[in-house]
């Protein structure tokens, strides 16, 4: 009894003083947010307000054609099937981790054949068979910091994932606004060939009347040339827009078929835009971050626990039958603690390796948190100025086409010069198009800052399981 109380006690001791002997890692913690609020914007009647009181909008824009492209991407994009997939490995290697916490049982047998020289029957009584099972004590916590880490690896995982389909989400509305604004530009221009036609024809007549020179023939006809230069040129984008949202939903481009959406129509999402504070809690890309510092913390645990021998308990049991003899079986209970003492440097360098990586994390999640602040800034800039240009815009529209309607009828009537006509409908046309421009730039801004703010969750529950 007093030797085992004396195994007892010095098996303590050596933990103690192996454990007393790691070395302290040098570790950083990220630092704290120091900004309450986003930057004021100008305040003007010119301006509305960039956010609301409750998020009403959604990432749809209020189109049910969005909606089902969105939800076919959620099914068939690579780049989600893809996360999906290392969420599924993360999760395998917190079962690992979990396994390694658990007893280990083996069994083994060697039945041997005999018989006699006379044909006699088969013998199988000189035979042996054995049970193990071995148990690793974690006394330093080494496998319970990697199964932490483990774990921290997989909400990781999911987080990204969660922050994936932010961006696949958004990505989809920005290409289905692009193609619904080139659409209507290309409605915009067909009105505006009608219309220079028309004027062409006029002027021709003119021309033949000698109310009109063949210069004034050429310059309308070069101005309809451009007009028709310009819907190739948009035609081509709107096939590349067809493309570009075939990808990121995950279709064959040759068979995907999508129609451009009514850009008039469309929604942007609305935004309560969280605090600072808020927004560091509710993005996934910064969660996912701040998971991975967690499991880069839980590595730096593991590694200084290696210095602490683990205890590997085992027990067998083994059952022997020879010829001639009675059935043997024995029980064997062992306890065995291997001390890190010729690997010392090796456990300091893989310590070392932790700790920076640990570092390295804590300036992966700041930069996560730089970022997010940047891009709502940004967002919130561009929603602001672009509600103020549509202001700017919609009375630069309403001007020119005053003007340009006073122009054609004075030319009509032979009082205006047919150059000032031109001009005036150069600018109409400018500023028409600029005005369906601004409107798709109002609803990518507004696109960007509910990506910007986190704003499309999911629920994580099953992929945390």
């Amino acid at each position: 009894m007093t030797t085992r109380r004396s195994s007892r006690r010095a098996i303590g001791a050596t933990i103690l003083m192996l454990g007393g002997c790691a070395p302290h890692p040098w570790l950083t913690v990220p630092p704290a947010i120091l900004s309450e609020d986003w930057s004021p914007l100008p305040t003007t009647p010119d301006r509305a307000s960039v956010t609301s009181d409750a998020a009403s909008g959604t990432i749809d824009l209020g189109s049910p054609r969005l909606r089902a492209l969105i939800a076919e991407a959620l099914r068939e994009s690579p780049t989600l099937i893809g996360a999906q997939a290392r969420i599924d490995q993360a999760r395998a290697l917190l079962k690992s981790a979990r396994g390694a916490t658990l007893p280990v049982v083996t069994a083994s047998g060697s039945p041997l054949l005999s018989q006699s020289r006379r044909g006699g029957p088969l013998d199988f009584r000189n035979s042996f068979a054995s049970l193990d099972a071995g148990l690793t004590v974690d006394v330093g916590g080494r496998l319970k910091a990697g199964k932490r880490a483990a774990a921290d690896r997989l909400r990781a995982s999911a987080y990204d994932r969660d922050a994936l389909t932010i961006a696949v989400a958004a990505e989809i509305a920005r290409a289905f606004v692009t193609q619904a604004a080139i659409d209507a530009r290309l409605s915009l221009l067909a009105r505006n060939i009608v219309q220079a036609d028309e004027l062409l024809r006029i002027i021709t007549v003119r021309q033949h009347e000698g109310s009109a020179t063949l210069i004034d023939v050429g310059l309308q006809d070069n101005r309809v040339q451009n007009l028709r230069t310009e819907q190739e040129r948009l035609r081509q984008s709107l096939d590349q827009s067809r493309t570009a949202l075939a990808l990121l939903v995950g279709s064959e481009a040759p068979s995907f078929r999508s129609m451009p959406g009514d850009l008039d129509a469309l929604v942007g999402p609305t935004i309560a835009l969280p605090s600072p504070a808020q927004l560091v809690r509710h993005r996934p890309d910064i969660q996912a971050a701040e998971a991975r510092l967690a499991a880069a913390g839980g590595d730096v645990t593991r590694a200084r626990a290696a210095f602490i021998p683990p205890i590997e308990l085992a027990l067998g049991r083994a059952a022997q039958a020879s010829l001639g003899t009675p059935l043997l079986s024995s029980i064997v209970l062992s306890a065995n603690m291997l001390a890190p003492i010729f690997n010392r440097g090796q456990l300091k360098a893989d310590l070392d390796l932790a700790s920076a990586r640990q570092r390295e994390a804590v300036q992966l999640y700041r930069q996560a948190i730089l970022q997010s602040f940047v891009e709502v800034e940004n967002a919130r800039s561009a929603v602001d100025h672009a509600q103020a240009r549509a202001v700017l815009l919609d009375r630069m529209v309403a001007t020119a086409e005053r003007t340009v309607r006073l122009d054609r009828q004075r030319y009509l009537e032979g009082d205006a010069d047919l150059r000032d006509l031109l001009i005036t409908q150069d600018e109409i046309i400018a500023a028409q198009d600029a005005r369906l421009i601004n409107l798709q730039e109002r609803i990518e801004a507004q696109i960007d800052l509910y990506r910007a703010s986190g704003s499309y969750q999911r629920d994580r529950s099953d992929a945390l399981r």
